[in-house]
Formats: structure tokens, C-alpha cells, sequence
């Protein structure tokens, strides 16, 4: 009767390896849904980017310095101020 007991909670098919399986799959859900929910934000990006000029307008400004014609731009150095 021991024997059947303790295959029950800790054998190979017991009561804690299934508890163990339960919380991992658990934590499986929730990163899948965290990566899915990211690729649809990239997805959405990439339309975007494909098919909306102000995106595409503002990512030139913003990474590559651009600016449209006539527009005077400034750029400025962070000063490093001496540490006392």
C-alpha cells in the first residue's frame, strides 16, 4: 500500500510531475501569447511603414537626420560637463 502511495505523488506519471507539467505549460501560454502579441506589433509596423508616408517621413527624420526641402536643421552634441 506505501509503494502504491508513493508511485502515485512522485513516479514517473505522479501527483508532483503533474503539478510540475501544469505550471509549465502555464508558463508556455503566457510567453506565446507575450510573442504573438509582439509579432502583431511588428506586423503592424511593417504596414506601416509600407503604406503610411508620415511613418516613413518621421522614421527619415528621426534615424537619418533628414529633414524636407528648405528646412534648416540643428544638430547638437551633448556637452560633457567635468566632474567636479
Amino acid at each position: 500500500m506505501g509503494l502504491l502511495l508513493f508511485a502515485l505523488f512522485f513516479g514517473d506519471m505522479g501527483l508532483v510531475k503533474y503539478v510540475r507539467m501544469l505550471d509549465y505549460h502555464q508558463r508556455l501560454t503566457d510567453e506565446m501569447t507575450t510573442i504573438q502579441a509582439d509579432n502583431n506589433a511588428l506586423r503592424d509596423q511593417i504596414e506601416r511603414l509600407k503604406h503610411d508616408p508620415a511613418t516613413i517621413e518621421s522614421l527619415a527624420r528621426e534615424r537619418l537626420g533628414m529633414g524636407r526641402r528648405g528646412e534648416i536643421l540643428y544638430r547638437f552634441n551633448e556637452a560633457t560637463v567635468p566632474a567636479p
